[in-house]
């Protein structure tokens, strides 16, 4: 009976050690997914952010390109000019850039996400989002170029007419 009893003891104290070299193990997974978590959390929020700025840089233009258009349609009603055309073509793709940009943003993204940045601690999750707003970030950089320069080259021929 002694026998039995001690190796019942010795397979339990077995057990108990096996048990407790496996924690370690799971605690530095562990960490090591929050730490990544939190990376990845830090690198969505800092792109969601250049993004939002690049947007808010170039949305207070959209009235200003909305009155080159007007002014480059009274120019060309008086002179036809292919390069009138043109950049009144080149303002409006701008600003339907914008227009597109920001319902596509809105709809991939929630209010929060936008304004305060993201809480997800999945991260597949945020591998994924990331990827998206990358992808916003991109274009949101492409609209500000492309509103940038239509607003220049529209003020070029609207000077020159003065």
């Amino acid at each position: 009976m002694k026998k039995i009893i001690a190796l019942l003891l010795v397979v339990g104290l077995g057990f108990s050690f096996q048990s407790c070299q496996d924690e370690p193990k799971k605690d530095k997974k562990e960490k090591v997914s929050s730490s990544e978590t939190a990376e990845l959390q830090k690198k969505f929020n800092e792109l969601m952010k250049e993004s939002v700025q690049a947007h808010d840089e170039v949305m207070p233009k959209m009235g200003s390109i909305n009155e080159h258009i007007s002014k480059l349609e009274s120019l060309n009603a008086e002179k036809e000019n292919g390069e009138i055309e043109a950049a009144m073509e080149e303002l409006k793709k701008g600003h339907d850039m914008m227009m597109s940009w920001m319902k596509s943003f809105g709809n991939d993204f929630s209010k929060e996400e936008i304004n305060q940045g993201t809480k997800e601690e999945d991260p597949e999750l945020l591998k994924s989002k990331i990827e998206l707003v990358e992808s916003h970030h991109q274009s949101a950089q492409e609209m500000k170029k492309q509103i940038n320069s239509s607003l220049a080259r529209a003020k070029e021929l609207l000077d020159e007419e003065v």
